[in-house]
């Protein structure tokens, strides 16, 4: 993957792109340090698998641990904070300024500064599997995982409800053998209607209105079963004539040799 080197001044590229936003905007040298080292050959607390985006979650991830104290939370609400940049700005923030414009200056710095390097990559598009790859490094260096939580309504507004399926998706997270701290999404989908669905791990518990509906018209099914429709058997092959011919001769013969028995025990 093509990178820009960063002088340690941040005054000149060492190796050009078709843009220099980075050191336009002058960043820490601490970022341009790990940025120009050998950071995607080190060891990390797992192996990430897939394409070009495991090179931002690692540098997301040595900014983490080098610069912000091993504070892995600090890019997570980073990544919710440019959701809702996202929404404002809608598809043509890929366009803007991210290490300038005050939209962004939310963000911390070393979150934009991979922001930045992903735009001259044109790699932005990939920014949900960066998220992915970094949830996979921080989660595994923390010792925790996650469970999401599919419910029609927003959860602030059924805290019973939510609290039993958080109990329920611990619960299988400890049958699964899981260990550690389990941390909790949501997702809001109205047409379920009414129920929930518990990702965790890998394992998917359905208990929505439709799965639980379809389950009972399957065991209906199963007990109603038309056993008058059960498709005959297939017809069997007609024996050839010499097959037959073979067949009765040697029917004759045993019956011969019966004759004869009886013959030597009692007489002719």
């Amino acid at each position: 993957m093509k990178r820009i080197l960063l002088a340690a001044t941040g005054n000149a590229c060492v190796r050009h792109l078709s843009r220099c936003a980075l050191l336009l905007a002058g960043p820490s040298e601490q970022y341009v340090k790990i940025y120009n080292s050998d950071f995607e050959t080190q060891t990390y607390p797992i192996t990430l698998l897939g394409g070009t985006q495991t090179a931002f979650a690692k540098l997301l991830y040595k900014f983490a641990e080098e610069v912000e104290s091993k504070n892995f939370d600090l890019y997570l609400e980073d990544f919710k904070k440019h959701a809702k940049i996202v929404s404002k700005l809608g598809p043509f923030w890929v366009q803007a300024d991210v290490l300038n414009d005050p939209d962004f200056a939310e963000l911390s710095a070393g979150f934009r500064f991979v922001l930045a390097w992903m735009q001259n990559e044109r790699q932005l598009d990939n920014l949900d599997r960066v998220k992915t790859a970094y949830l996979e490094l921080a989660d595994e260096v923390s010792q925790r995982a996650r469970a999401t939580i599919i419910v029609p309504w927003e959860p602030d507004s059924q805290t019973q409800k939510i609290q039993a399926i958080q109990h329920e998706a611990n619960s299988l997270y400890s049958e699964g053998g899981g260990k550690g701290r389990l941390i909790f999404e949501y997702k809001v989908v109205p047409e379920i209607t009414d129920g929930y669905i518990i990702e965790v791990s890998n394992l998917v518990v359905n208990k929505t209105a439709a799965a639980q509906s379809a389950k009972t018209v399957a065991a209906s099914k199963e007990q109603e079963k038309d056993w008058s429709a059960v498709p005959a058997l297939p017809a069997k092959a007609v024996p050839k004539y010499s097959d037959l011919l073979t067949k009765l001769i040697g029917a004759e013969m045993d019956i011969l040799a019966d004759i004869n028995d009886v013959e030597r025990r009692v007489g002719a």
